[in-house]
């Protein structure tokens, strides 16, 4: 074997895989307790001081997840999940005080660092166990069904006219108005009508409410009511649970009312009213018996700061859906399965469950159902799939250079958007292939990302960024 001798400058470039004739003569197979720097050469590296033992009940340090919560310059915390408990302490070593009035049930219990992810805003902080599947859960409407509701308004006063109520074919109230041509036949007003009709209802045994010219009556959905005015159908209007304009509706109702506005020139744009009578309005609502939250046991949690040295692991609480129904305003798309990421965006908590990107309100992290049907606000929430020739899971998304970058396995994405970032303007477009850690999130670095991707026998690291040059 010929010995070879050289003089090499410097170590400067690490450690390389490559084979020895291949590599660099200041590259080197293995470096222990070293670190080469340009400017100062081989140094030692720098040692791990020991400053206190962070968990003696969680003893499965191999497979706990744990999360820093730099909350200022002054507060730092370390975060332990594992073994279905959760321990947070103070930089120092200290073990702060948590509490548990829902208890740890949302905890997993084993390889807890592949099934938790963390975001912390201020003083609180989300926790997701990416392996609880979401659920959503229907609640008790209060209202009156509105089948079970007839409404019968009387737009308008006619002299020598009958006006005529039916109710599956049989006539239960009728009031022919005046000639008006005289002081003593002068016409009635249109809240006399309705008067005298309701007078009739009630004497045929029907419950009534009346407010000014609106006749509110109870029956049984499913029954068939038709009015007659002797004028075209334009003197009174007559409706349970369905209106085809608002303009249609009355300027009063009974409290609570709800009534679907179906045009049938767009029928794939209902909405939903309710009347309020303490502000004697309409206003937009949720639908009949579609009531409904997501349930918070299967959401993520949350740890929040209550006091100096005590936090409050719990339930988070996550808002209603207050306008549309199931079809116009559907569960979040990450409902029936799980979330798989997590993270902060332009003001909004994102989630990633399946292929879809949730986001949520702009400053209302637990709004996750849309605040209106009737049109696109751009604050509201983005549902957004990413759609390719493959199924691509989402795992991680990370923002740098005011860039969104979603990852699945063996996929990278780019989230893009007009001037105003909306619903109706956000898209995924792919950007990469190349694999990535379902486990490991992904971090940022100044205007570049990092995330690691498993080879057959070892980890890659790799850098994206945004070439500015092109």
């Amino acid at each position: 074997m010929t010995l070879v001798a050289q003089t090499i400058p410097n170590l400067v470039s690490g450690v390389s895989q490559q084979p020895s004739p291949s590599r660099l003569p200041t590259s080197g197979a293995e470096m222990i307790n070293a670190f080469p720097s340009v400017v100062s050469g081989l140094m030692k590296r720098a040692p791990t001081e020991f400053v206190a033992e962070l968990s003696s009940t969680i003893t499965v340090p191999d497979t706990a997840a744990v999360h820093v919560i730099d909350r200022d310059l002054t507060e730092k915390y370390i975060l332990v999940v594992g073994a279905g408990d959760l321990e947070l302490y103070s930089e120092a070593g200290v073990k702060q005080t948590v509490t548990f009035p829902d208890g740890k049930a949302y905890l997993p219990t084993t390889d807890v660092w592949k099934k938790m992810r963390f975001v912390t805003v201020a003083d609180t902080t989300f926790c997701l166990n990416t392996e609880k599947t979401v659920a959503a859960e229907s609640l008790t409407d209060s209202r009156t069904d509105p089948k079970t509701l007839a409404t019968v308004f009387v737009k308008q006063a006619i002299p020598s006219v009958t006006y005529a109520v039916y109710i599956n074919g049989s006539l239960e109230a009728s009031f022919g108005t005046s000639d008006n041509t005289t002081a003593g036949t002068a016409l009635e007003g249109t809240a006399d009508i309705a008067a005298e009709l309701a007078a009739d209802f009630v004497s045929n045994g029907f419950s009534v409410l009346r407010r000014g010219p609106v006749i509110s009556i109870v029956v049984t959905s499913g029954d068939e009511i038709r009015v007659n005015d002797e004028f075209g159908g334009n003197a009174m209007e007559v409706y349970t649970e369905t209106v085809q304009s608002f303009d249609r509706l009355p300027p009063l109702e009974r409290d609570n009312r709800v009534v679907k506005i179906q045009d049938f020139e767009n029928r794939d744009n209902p909405y939903w009213v309710q009347y309020n009578e303490e502000t004697n309005s309409w206003q937009e609502t949720y639908g009949y018996d579609d009531r409904e939250r997501l349930d918070a046991s299967t959401m993520p949690h949350v740890l929040v700061k209550t006091g100096a040295n005590t936090f409050e692991f719990r339930e988070n609480t996550w808002e209603e859906r207050s306008a549309g129904d199931a079809t116009t305003n559907p569960s979040p798309s990450y409902v029936g399965t799980t979330i798989n990421g997590m993270f902060l965006f332009k003001g909004r908590l994102g989630l990633l469950g399946g292929e879809n990107m949730v986001l949520s309100k702009v400053g209302n992290f637990e709004q996750q159902y849309r605040t209106t049907v009737l049109q696109i606000l751009a604050e509201d929430v983005i549902d957004v799939a990413s759609v390719t020739g493959r199924v691509n899971t989402l795992y991680h998304a990370v923002a740098f250079a005011d860039e969104l970058l979603l990852l699945s396995d063996k996929q990278q994405f780019r989230v893009n958007s007009g001037d105003v970032f909306a619903a109706d303007t956000v898209g995924i477009t792919p950007s990469t292939s190349y694999p990535a850690s379902p486990y490991v999130s992904p971090v940022n670095v100044g205007n570049s990302a990092y995330f690691v991707g498993n080879g057959p026998t070892h980890t890659v690291a790799r850098e994206i960024y945004i070439d500015v040059n092109r």
